[in-house]
């Protein structure tokens, strides 16, 4: 069964640019390091967000990191130089800056979420217009029952 970290790290089907944030709290001193990245999807000319938030990670970092302009701008960075992407097998090529953002985000949370917790989440990505997609451990237990296995070894 795939974790979640695993799950972040593979299910974009796209060019991906991706950055981290390390986020901590001033009363205890402990930092988490949040991964994000933005997925280009060339043939749609969509881009995405996708954040993966480690176990001990507070609902908080979630609501930090949709408040950012750079999040809601669909960007890395509003720092980030002017690109051109695409694919080595092909000619084409895009500008980072023609890609339309979705405002899809999907959110990786490497624990099992309670269904206030989705809620909270949800209603975080409404206050922002984004459009929310979560993948905790219950939905990783839920891909695992649906798997078929790859080959069958008798």
């Amino acid at each position: 069964m795939a974790t979640v970290r695993e799950h972040y790290d593979t299910s974009a089907k796209a060019l991906n640019a991706q950055r981290h944030w390390d986020l901590g709290s001033k009363v205890d001193s402990v930092i988490v390091r949040i991964w994000g990245k933005v997925s280009h999807c060339l043939e749609e000319n969509a881009k995405y967000w996708s954040f993966y938030f480690p176990e001990r990670a507070e609902i908080g970092c979630i609501y930090y990191l949709l408040s950012q302009p750079h999040v809601s701008d669909g960007v890395i960075s509003h720092d980030e130089p002017e690109q051109e992407i695409g694919f080595a097998h092909t000619p084409e090529r895009q500008t980072l800056s023609s890609f339309i953002f979705t405002r899809r985000v999907y959110i990786y949370f490497d624990k099992y979420l309670s269904d206030l917790e989705i809620n909270q989440i949800h209603e975080i990505g409404q206050h922002y217009n984004f459009n929310i997609k979560i993948r905790d451990r219950n939905y990783m237990d839920k891909c695992s029952e649906l798997e078929k296995p790859l080959a069958f070894i008798s």
